[in-house]
């Protein structure tokens, strides 16, 4: 029989994670497996505020999304979708048609601007690579380390995990005589959806404070403009830049309203057997209370379920339901300093950081095949 091709539309966390777990499970060599993502990278996203102050550390963030797709033994379009043809298994994208016999909707998430007139187009992002990259640029020009340069405010629109980690980045960067960081937000506390509980909230606070990073919990922003934030009640913040941290929206080949794909439990699409969806992308319907956060957790472990559900529809045996339960959370305030919590433990300073780095290195590692030989496929 002719293998199968596999097309995963998206390189992320999900979509690449399941052709390193297909290259690993699929020793007949049953399927071929093409990776489609508008990005050259693969990107290590809880690194993102790193690059988005000092973009010369990209090489630390980054994997060439070739390089993964060689090692998964998969190819690799640099294109991002066009259009789906359900119907008649095809997918259009750079111009051209590509049949699949099953389709892997994996396009992650994309910047939520709330319907806030000027957020889009009056602040940066940075939730992929490229945005970071241009955030980071962004806050060099400003030439806050000459000698001589005036102080310069940047307001952080948001202060859920990605404001924090941001902001902190940019203090450790950029003392308080050279930035002014301001952080916007609209709940009435910091981190607001996080598994981290009051003491993990009050340990950033004291950072705050210790760090002169000014947070305004309970404020609403009712529009961006060049070189302002206007809030409620016709107050503003006059800024040198806007960098948007406000929340991330489904995004991509999408059947619900929200633009996510509706997968069963299985992962699989109720509109369409021969197409699953993994990650950010997905909108599983599942009673479990985190079926359906945009973590990059969750989106590690759809990886693994979605492979494992190819290579088991492939040889007969039933597909497995998706159980997520997060493992926990941790922060990172700058390069050294972190605070967390796994498993119900609490972590905080420098141990806690290292314990965030070594965590991602473990990710790279697997991704590249240290611990995916071990996988194994359960009847």
């Amino acid at each position: 029989m002719a293998p199968r091709t596999v097309l995963i539309a998206g390189g992320g966390y999900a979509g690449s994670g399941i052709a390193a777990k297909l290259a690993a499970l699929d020793a007949r060599r049953s399927f071929n497996v093409v990776i489609l993502d508008p990005s050259e990278f693969h990107v290590v996203k809880t690194r993102l505020h790193q690059i988005a102050v000092e973009p010369e550390r990209d090489i630390l963030i980054r994997i060439p999304t070739r390089t993964l797709a060689d090692f998964a033994r998969a190819d690799f379009i640099n294109s991002a979708v066009e259009k789906v043809d359900f119907k008649n298994r095809r997918i259009f994208a750079n111009g051209s048609g590509y049949d699949w016999d099953l389709l892997v909707v994996a396009t992650g998430a994309e910047p939520n601007y709330f319907g806030i007139p000027g957020a889009a187009e009056h602040s940066e992002n940075i939730l992929s690579y490229e945005a970071a990259m241009s955030c980071g640029l962004r806050i060099k020009s400003l030439g806050m380390n000459k000698r001589g340069a005036s102080k310069k405010r940047i307001a952080v629109c948001g202060a859920g995990l990605l404001g924090v980690e941001f902001a902190a980045q940019l203090r450790q960067r950029y003392g308080p005589k050279k930035c002014e960081i301001v952080i916007i937000e609209k709940q009435e506390r910091i981190i607001a959806a996080s598994q981290c509980g009051d003491a993990q909230r009050d340990y950033i606070s004291a950072f705050f404070k210790r760090e002169n990073i000014k947070a305004l919990t309970g404020t609403t922003i009712s529009k961006l403009s060049p070189g302002r934030v206007c809030l409620e009640e016709g107050k503003h913040i006059d800024c040198d830049l806007t960098v948007w941290c406000g929340g991330i929206k489904r995004t991509g080949i999408g059947t619900a309203a929200s633009g996510g794909l509706v997968v069963d439990p299985t992962l699989v699409c109720r509109e369409h057997e021969n197409v699953f969806g993994a990650g950010d992308s997905a909108l599983v319907s599942s009673p479990l209370p985190n079926a359906n956060s945009l973590t990059a957790q969750r989106a590690i472990y759809h990886a693994d379920i979605a492979a494992k559900n190819i290579i088991r529809s492939a040889i007969g045996l039933r597909s497995r339901a998706a159980r997520y339960k997060p493992k926990g959370e941790l922060i990172s305030l700058g390069d050294f300093d972190a605070v967390g919590v796994v498993s119900g433990a609490a972590f905080y300073g420098s141990a806690c950081a290292a314990a965030k780095k070594a965590n991602e290195m473990k990710y790279i590692s697997t991704l590249f095949g240290t611990a995916i030989n071990h996988i194994r496929i359960h009847r």
